[in-house]
């Protein structure tokens, strides 16, 4: 080979080369803008959801949005404490309440068990 057809050779596989390289770069940079703009879509989304959610105006920015949000789920919290105690006292007066009635149970035995006793004690002192 001549070396006018080495330098050709050569210059034309080296701009295959760049090509390539700049082939690779413009899709790993169209890869990471499209990774991007998933991203962002996703979180306005995400936002949207939530504004929703917590009954919130337009013009809030992110950040007044992201305090309503840990408000509402505070608020949200508070609820649950609520309503486990509730349940709780309800269970416990329940309880209570089977207690009496077991406690009626028995005092109505007993004086049943009294009666037939004094009727037992008149009949053998009778």
């Amino acid at each position: 080979m001549r070396n006018s057809d080495r330098a050709s050779s050569s210059s034309s596989s080296s701009t295959d080369s760049e090509t390539e390289l700049h082939t690779c770069l413009s899709l790993s940079r169209r890869q990471r803008f499209q990774k991007l703009s998933k991203e962002r879509r996703e979180c306005r989304e995400t936002f949207a959801t939530l504004r929703r959610l917590v009954n919130a105006q337009e013009g809030l920015t992110q950040l007044e949005l992201l305090q309503k949000i840990i408000d509402y789920i505070s608020e949200l919290q508070a609820v649950l404490n609520r309503n486990d105690r509730d349940m709780k006292e309800d269970k416990e007066n329940y309880e209570t309440v089977q207690l009496l009635a077991n406690h009626s149970r028995n005092c109505a035995a007993v004086s049943l068990n009294s009666k037939e006793f004094q009727r037992e004690l008149r009949r053998i002192n009778g």
